[in-house]
């Protein structure tokens, strides 16, 4: 079993919830781009990935990247807020 020290935790966390700041923040925004990025991304391991309904891909894209933003502030707000903590003991 592989353990970690605490301080590697935070820093994960910490690390995870930035990066979904940003590209809920990108989706939501700007879902075009989003999506050209995943398809930019599949492209490298030879996949095409094109939208069947863009007009859908979009509403979903920015729903789900505003979805993300909240989840990664909420992780933040945990690791410094005290209120949100959980107690796990």
């Amino acid at each position: 079993m592989v353990t970690l020290p605490l301080e590697y935790v935070h820093g994960v966390l910490i690390a995870i919830s930035a990066s979904g700041i940003v590209l809920g923040i990108l989706s939501a925004f700007s879902p075009v781009r989003s999506i050209e990025l995943y398809q930019w991304i599949m492209r490298r391991f030879n996949w095409r990935v094109d939208p069947l309904d863009w007009r859908r891909e979009l509403r979903n894209t920015r729903v789900l990247g505003a979805l993300m933003t909240l989840v990664s502030v909420l992780i933040l707000a945990a690791l410094y807020c005290p209120q949100f903590q959980l107690r796990f003991w």
